[in-house]
């Protein structure tokens, strides 16, 4: 008789604390996470890829940015441009020093910028810089234009962090290793084709000529990317 008792008893006992988990809404929330941790988990490749590209602003930003990586491949050969344009070895040393400082300073200026500063904006500025330094690349072979264009180049780190800053918060949250992995590997396959390009151009035009054309056409192409990030991209006030 005891021992029914206290069966019954432990019966009411596990009830009441089923109840009382059921009540609790802290645990209905771990609950509820817990099962969109397994959902988000199922997802495949396909699904992810989907929800990336259903965002506008990253699907815009990122075909942009294609762009501006491809071309940027051609800056990997201005060392042997400027040599074929007559240049001495010191005055290249002593340019590319002083640009890089220039980009130095340029990235601590454009931390603080990204902060205070339409972010969208600054990334339309940043496309616009670089296609002004690939189209004086492309044509002009003056020393003082030469200067001013690789001044733009490196005025472009001003520009580059809030425009970063700007794809990190239009990537879904949930995907956002997938969405920045497709920036890196992407970006560079398409400058392969640039190089292809290069490679091409350069036995019918000859090098300094292939490289201005390669420089010149990247200009275009970078314009045109300016124009779709003001038109298409969606505003982030900071």
């Amino acid at each position: 008789m005891t021992e029914t008792v206290q069966q019954g008893d432990e019966r009411k006992e596990n009830k009441v604390v089923e109840k009382a988990d059921q009540d609790d809404p802290n645990l209905l929330g771990e609950k509820a996470d817990s099962n969109e941790g397994v959902e988000v988990e199922a997802l495949g490749l396909r699904d992810s890829l989907r929800a990336i590209f259903s965002w506008r602003n990253y699907s815009v930003y990122l075909a942009t940015s294609w762009v501006i990586t491809s071309f940027l491949y051609m800056g990997l050969f201005l060392n042997l441009y400027f040599l074929e344009l007559g240049w001495e070895y010191v005055m290249i040393g002593a340019v590319f020093s002083l640009m890089n400082f220039i980009a130095i300073m340029g990235r601590f200026m454009g931390g603080y910028l990204g902060d205070v500063v339409n972010r969208k904006h600054l990334s339309v500025v940043a496309t616009l810089v670089l296609a002004f330094y690939n189209l004086i690349l492309g044509l002009s072979t003056v020393f003082t234009l030469i200067f001013i264009a690789l001044f733009l180049g490196a005025l472009v780190e001003v520009f580059k962090s809030g425009s970063s800053a700007y794809i990190m918060e239009n990537i879904p949250k949930e995907h956002s290793g997938l969405g920045i992995s497709l920036f890196s590997a992407s970006g560079r396959t398409f400058g392969v084709v640039t190089l292809a390009a290069l490679v091409i151009l350069v036995p019918i035009l000859g090098f300094g000529s292939a490289l201005r054309t390669m420089f010149f056409i990247g200009g275009v192409f970078l314009v045109i990317a300016a124009i779709a990030r003001a038109v298409l991209l969606d505003g982030s006030p900071p």
